[in-house]
């Protein structure tokens, strides 16, 4: 280190940085790496940083990636993080993220870590992709103030992550480009209207040119408390989830006789034709380990889906913790029972338009397959 600091100029052309950290007593070794990184400002823009520390190590990946970026974030255009420890303490303050001027890529793997959506976008202001994979994801209490800021976010990856549906309003709201969002083993709880039966996912302004999701879980809250901040209230996560399985995707149709696709429809909004598609989450009891696939309704079951929820309001059966719930049960039903799912409500995902989608092994023609996954 004395050597290296000694000399005036370093690293003038290094773009690129792949690094693997790993063992036990990493951290102070790296700490120095990214100091030498900072005191010679490489014009860095590619960052690729995997740590890999054994469990007793003393190194916090929070701590390495603040170091991180406070070598890199004027410069850098793609960062990914990956850190696969499972930390000792789960109980950890949320990261903050520093202002990344240039940053337009951006993957973050933390199994034990709580990340601010807000935090993310303020501090990214050109960031066109963003994957995720943490423990929790959620909005600050600042969230409000700049919602109505746009941002140019197109893409977005969500894996195992525990979450609620006001993040998803934020994102559309705020983020009117987006065009792809990708939901891998994630948990998303709000609550059920007792008039309509609906858990709300209002993305009004969001047009999907491809909407993913794959092995997650929707679930109603037990206690009525503020959504937004649900890192002070993260204890509810705990509890027993009544999960809904059934899943309302409304969109609105495109005209049926467009000639380009510049046409500019002189409809209103309450005059075009909305569309609806109807799924329903069931036990598959041919995976080696039993969980769910979905199926599309057809239009009979549609009508009859229907009529049980314009009537939801008289009947005000939703099941919040229903005795069926047995262990082994991974509270799914067959497929053949999909009417017994009514009383717990369904998820009504509101949208501007969809264009392809693969939901839980039912998709469009031509939509990717399984292998297909970033990162």
């Amino acid at each position: 280190m004395p050597m290296f600091f000694s000399l005036d100029t370093m690293f003038p052309r290094l773009v690129d940085i792949f690094l693997n950290a790993s063992g036990s007593n990493a951290r102070s070794s790296y700490s120095n790496f990214w100091k030498l990184i900072n005191r010679f400002k490489a014009p860095l823009k590619n960052v690729c940083y995997s740590t890999n520390w054994e469990l007793d190590t003393i190194a916090e990946p929070e701590n390495t990636l603040t170091e991180c970026l406070q070598a890199c974030s004027p410069t850098m255009v793609t960062l990914y993080y990956g850190n696969n420890t499972r930390p000792q303490s789960v109980n950890k303050a949320p990261i903050e993220f520093t202002m990344c001027p240039r940053l337009v890529d951006l993957c973050l793997e933390f199994f034990g870590s709580r990340l601010k959506l807000d935090n993310i976008l303020d501090n990214c202001p050109v960031l066109k992709k963003l994957v995720l994979k943490c423990k929790l994801l959620f909005l600050s209490r600042e969230a409000t103030k700049n919602s109505a800021v746009p941002h140019g976010l197109e893409s977005i990856v969500l894996t195992r992550i525990k979450t609620t549906t006001t993040v998803f309003s934020y994102l559309s709201l705020r983020c009117k480009d987006l065009n792809s969002m990708r939901l891998k083993f994630i948990k998303v709880r709000g609550l059920v209207s007792p008039t309509t039966g609906s858990l709300c996912i209002d993305m009004p302004f969001t047009h999907f040119k491809l909407l993913r999701i794959v092995h997650s879980t929707f679930s109603l809250h037990k206690h009525q408390y503020d959504q937004t901040n649900v890192d002070d209230k993260e204890h509810h996560f705990s509890y027993s989830p009544q999960l809904i399985n059934l899943l309302t995707i409304q969109y609105t149709a495109p005209p049926e006789n467009h000639d380009s696709p510049d046409d500019v429809s002189t409809e209103t909004p309450s005059e075009q034709s909305v569309s609806q598609l109807w799924f329903h989450f069931y036990l598959d009891l041919s995976q080696r380990i039993p969980g769910s696939k979905s199926q599309l309704l057809t239009p009979e079951e549609v009508n009859y889906a229907q009529m049980h929820f314009e009537s939801f309001k008289e009947r005000n059966r939703i099941l919040r913790g229903s005795s069926d719930q047995r262990p082994g049960n991974y509270c799914w039903h067959p497929k053949r029972s999909w009417k017994n799912d009514l009383v717990h409500g369904r998820v009504l995902l509101n949208c501007r338009g969809l264009d392809e989608y693969h939901i839980k092994g039912v998709r469009t023609k031509g939509c990717y397959s399984e292998s297909d996954v970033s990162y």
